[in-house]
């Protein structure tokens, strides 16, 4: 008896196992930066959520480097592509005020080579403090492909 419980334990388990893997898939690559970037699509072929770690450079000759997120909602995702535009903030320790804008956009390639994502990131950082411009930075345009993880 004891034996028929641990199998049955042992089968549920394989199958939530194989269902949690096939409500996402991970896909992950570089930019032209050669830092990572990655995208989680859900059971639905729609983006869940998109990573790319960048560095740009600044008009006063400073740079910055961070990762930025994009979850949902998604301004547009469809299976075959998917774009999104925001705005976040934040403040370093020096007083200084960031403000991120960055985009987000990508077309699924599907051919005899395989499922792969292939798009292109953007970031633009304005740097005030007390209330004064300081800088601006920009990553250009960042290109980047992903393939199944």
């Amino acid at each position: 008896m004891l034996r028929l419980i641990a199998l049955a334990t042992l089968s549920t388990l394989m199958l939530a196992a194989a269902a949690a893997s096939a409500e996402a898939k991970v896909f992950r690559g570089k930019t032209d930066q050669g830092r990572a970037a990655s995208v989680v699509i859900g059971s639905d072929g729609l983006l869940r959520k998109a990573s790319v770690n960048w560095r740009s450079r600044c008009k006063q000759g400073g740079r910055l480097r961070d990762k930025t997120y994009f979850l949902r909602p998604i301004d547009q995702s469809t299976p075959d592509a998917f774009l999104d535009e925001g705005t976040y903030r934040r403040r370093d320790g020096n007083g200084y005020r960031l403000r991120f804008s960055g985009s987000i956009r990508a077309t699924r390639i599907a051919d005899a080579r395989g499922e792969r994502w292939r798009g292109t990131f953007r970031m633009k950082i304005l740097v005030t403090r007390n209330g004064r411009y300081v800088d601006t930075c920009r990553t250009g345009r960042l290109r980047f492909t992903l393939r199944p993880a």
